[in-house]
């Protein structure tokens, strides 16, 4: 598979787990899928063939249910940040580090996120 170089606007660049059991998590996944998982200090990033795929990170005091969150790219954080509200959708935290997490419309959480730097979901 060729690596990619960049993400058009809006295109998937990253993803991310928060669960409650990430040791389970890293098990899982490298059984279903052959990732092998480092650990980053307090954090996972799970890796297939060499490359980051995506981050596992432990939350044993999460309320809500294990979930993805999915990184949508952008070119310009300041300016996707500054469409939301207008476009239906709620800022929920950020930006900061590069992302912004927010929901849509109907409830649905994920993250605006600006690829580059050496960052995961750089290419």
């Amino acid at each position: 598979m060729a690596e990619r170089t960049g993400y058009p606007d809006g295109a998937p660049c990253w993803a991310q787990l928060l669960t409650r059991d990430a040791v389970a998590a890293e098990r899982f996944y490298a059984g279903l899928f052959g990732w092998e998982c480092r650990d980053q200090g307090g954090w996972s990033m799970a890796r297939l063939d060499g490359r980051p795929v995506a981050a596992i990170t432990p939350d044993p005091q999460a309320g809500d249910p294990a979930a993805w969150t999915v990184y949508l790219a952008t070119a310009d954080l300041p300016a996707a940040v500054g469409k939301v509200d207008a476009a239906g959708g709620k800022l929920i935290e950020g930006p900061a580090g590069g992302y912004a997490l927010v929901s849509d419309p109907a409830g649905a959480k994920f993250a605006i996120y600006q690829p580059g730097g050496g960052s995961p979901g750089r290419g």
